[in-house]
């Protein structure tokens, strides 16, 4: 044998050998993909979400990257703002922020947008659940979906078979009767069981939520983006008609709590409707997926089940109200490339699949995880949720949690009509949009 042919058969067999072994993983090989995006160094994340949640599926994320490393770092909401301030100010910020939806417009001048051209608007749509198209915008995308909590409606099934009432309302209008036969009163015409906890704001748990469930299902959308502002939409008009939705939606609302209505239920000397629930006072509580684990652990012994929210009669869509968790870019990234890559990892269906898994408390968020039917019959109104799920643009959590209280109020204590209590909190929604 010639040595040129030798030396051939021995590149090849030690091209064999090579490839042998990378097939069988004794030899690893680069993360092609990051290479090609240019992902290399570390990269930190800030938020809200607990670590205990994310850090381990993290370390095994990182285990398979060979040129880059992404570390999470848990900030209490109540700080995050002056922290991040004093970060940035020192130049140590985060390269991500894992953020409530609620905050993100907050931060809008402290983040870039994923463009189009390298996240295309049509693959957003594709992979997450339709609320989420609120994170849109003209110029790209504000975040990244990670997680969706949507709201659900617990009920009592012990209070509603003692009342000879085989299922849980499905439409609001049917919510009356319903609360109307389950609340009890005693002989001094004080409310010992409520069938239903609306009307008033401090001591309902998510009031915010809740009626931000009822908007969102009326159709309006609460605030709209216009250019650099948000504007309130609470006055506008269901399109092609008169009729101002959120004017329906705070008459009902209050309904309960009206000592004068046939359907009076609630007060504010009732206790907070968590509490209520839990030492099994009141039949229906609106709470989100995430505060399943906690109900069991308050009363094991209370016999409850879980459904949808109802809907508005003869509606053609179904909706309820979430709060989702949002990876954005930050605009002061050292490493933005790798920023990038990261993020659009962590929202993959890969990890998601196993953050889902370990986390079930939470419904996926993209629309091929939640097609996959899980066979527990709570993830199952919490998957059919979750499809339906919505949210809105708030300028400031704090600040608009007050003015939609201050709505509420303005009317139940008389001061004010109804379309005037929405005008006020219109105007002030809609000034708080522009800081």
């Amino acid at each position: 044998m010639k040595n040129f042919q030798l030396i051939l058969l021995v590149i090849f067999g030690a091209a064999v050998l090579v490839a042998v072994l990378i097939f069988s993983g004794a030899i690893k090989t680069k993360d092609r993909n990051s290479e090609t995006m240019g992902a290399t160094g570390k990269v930190v994340m800030w938020g809200t979400v607990p670590a205990k949640s994310i850090t381990g599926l993290l370390a095994e994320y990182n285990q398979e990257k060979e040129t880059y490393q992404v570390t999470y770092v848990e900030k209490s909401a109540s700080t995050f703002d002056s922290e991040l301030t004093e970060a940035l100010a020192s130049g140590k910020g985060p390269d991500l922020f894992l953020l409530p939806d609620d905050l993100l417009w907050k931060y809008r001048n402290r983040i870039n947008l994923y463009p189009y051209e390298s996240y295309p608007e049509r693959s957003f749509k594709d992979n997450f659940v339709n609320g989420s198209d609120v994170f849109l915008s003209t110029s790209g995308i504000m975040a990244l979906p990670f997680t969706v909590d949507p709201i659900v409606m617990y009920y009592n099934r012990d209070m509603f078979e003692n009342a000879f009432i085989a299922t849980p309302p499905t439409i609001w209008d049917d919510v009356y009767n319903v609360s109307r036969t389950l609340t009890k009163k005693d002989e001094n015409s004080l409310i010992t069981e409520s069938g239903m906890a609306f009307g008033t704001w401090d001591n309902i748990k998510n009031s915010k939520d809740i009626l931000s469930m009822l908007l969102l299902q009326g159709g309006t959308s609460i605030t709209e983006k216009q250019d650099s502002i948000l504007e309130s939409t609470l006055l506008d008009p269901l399109p092609g008609t008169k009729t101002i939705p959120a004017q329906s939606v705070v008459a009902y609302y209050t309904e309960f709590a009206n000592p004068v209505s046939e359907f009076y239920s609630w007060n504010r000397a009732r206790p907070n409707s968590f509490d209520a629930f839990i030492a099994g006072d009141l039949a229906i509580y609106f709470g989100f997926a995430s505060e399943l684990p906690n109900i069991r652990a308050k009363n094991p012994n209370l016999d409850f089940d879980v459904a949808l929210v109802p809907q508005i009669k003869n509606s053609n869509t179904k909706a309820t109200s979430a709060n989702f968790n949002v990876i954005a870019l930050s605009k002061f990234s050292t490493n933005p490339t790798t920023a990038y890559v990261v993020a659009t990892q962590l929202t993959g269906k890969d990890f998601l699949s196993s953050f889902n898994e370990a986390n079930t408390n939470y419904p996926p968020v993209r629309k091929d995880l939640l097609s996959v039917r899980p066979a527990d019959p709570y993830q199952a109104v919490f998957f059919n949720s979750a499809l339906i799920s919505k949210t809105w643009l708030d300028p400031n959590p704090a600040s608009s949690d007050g003015i939609l209280r201050g709505m509420i109020e303005n009317y139940t204590s008389g001061s004010m009509d109804i379309y005037a209590s929405i005008e006020n909190a219109s105007d002030l929604l809609s000034v708080l949009g522009e800081k």
